[in-house]
């Protein structure tokens, strides 16, 4: 019983851990390349992006994550 209550909080506690690097915007970065009909050339061009987590910061799943995480121990 205290093999599976241990397990069980460590798994919780990794949960908890999960849900706030989920939290971390994620960074995204390309390359674009394109012809151009009209001369004949091409263009190239780097684009990155980032999404700013400013009204869900998925604070109401760690919230959840912990408290589960100290029920079990």
């Amino acid at each position: 019983d205290v093999v599976a209550r241990t397990a069980a909080a460590q798994e919780f506690a990794a949960r908890a851990d999960l849900a706030r690097r989920e939290a971390i915007p994620n960074v995204r970065a390309g390359v674009l390349a394109r012809r151009d009909d009209g001369d004949g050339g091409a263009r190239i061009g780097v684009g990155v992006g980032i999404g700013l987590p400013v009204l869900n910061r998925n604070q109401g799943e760690v919230a959840a994550r912990e408290a589960q995480a100290r029920q079990a121990t």
